[in-house]
């Protein structure tokens, strides 16, 4: 007993995702006293809204102008297609050529880097669908005294989000019981 009020202690464990795929936990421990539990105050939102980046997610490597370039310098970072590409280069040398100053090698190159962009374009086509998906799905925000429907995407940082049972929630989520 502290000033004839009972003292209770509270843990709230926060399990967050870092930069990079690491993760970071957080601890906190509080101590309050029952008069002050009514005095608590929960700020949700914030003035400067625009300094935090949006709910958007997005996981795809390229857009429509960045591809053949991000492709090409992803593709030549493999040390067997940077192999083939100084061979045709030599075969343009007319004293090391055994080809007549053609680059015959050039075709069987361009054809795997070919079949490696059409394979990576895919992958990113998938990743953008299924970012679509999941920015698209909806969840209940508190708004004054009441609840309104937003997008996932449309969540923004303080906004008070209520998640029912057994439903699937993002992990940057602060759950408040």
């Amino acid at each position: 007993l502290i000033g004839g009020h009972s003292r209770r202690k509270n843990t709230l464990f926060i399990n967050m995702a870092g930069s990079k795929g690491s993760r970071r936990s957080l601890l906190f421990e509080y101590d309050y006293t029952e008069s002050e539990v009514h005095e608590r105050k929960v700020v949700a939102k914030e003035e400067h809204q625009e300094l935090y980046p949006s709910n958007k997610i997005s996981t795809t490597k390229y857009n429509w102008f960045t591809f053949i370039p991000k492709n090409l310098l992803e593709q030549f970072r493999k040390l067997p297609n940077v192999y083939f590409l100084i061979i045709a280069v030599m075969q343009t040398l007319p004293p090391i050529t055994i080809s007549q100053g053609k680059p015959v090698i050039l075709l069987p190159l361009a054809f795997v880097l070919a079949v490696s962009a059409i394979k990576d374009m895919i992958e990113d086509l998938k990743r953008k669908k299924s970012d679509n998906e999941e920015n698209e799905k909806t969840c209940q925000v508190v708004v004054g005294q009441g609840l309104t429907t937003k997008l996932w995407q449309e969540v923004e940082v303080g906004d008070i989000v209520r998640i029912k049972k057994k439903e699937f929630f993002p992990a940057d989520l602060l759950v408040i019981h």
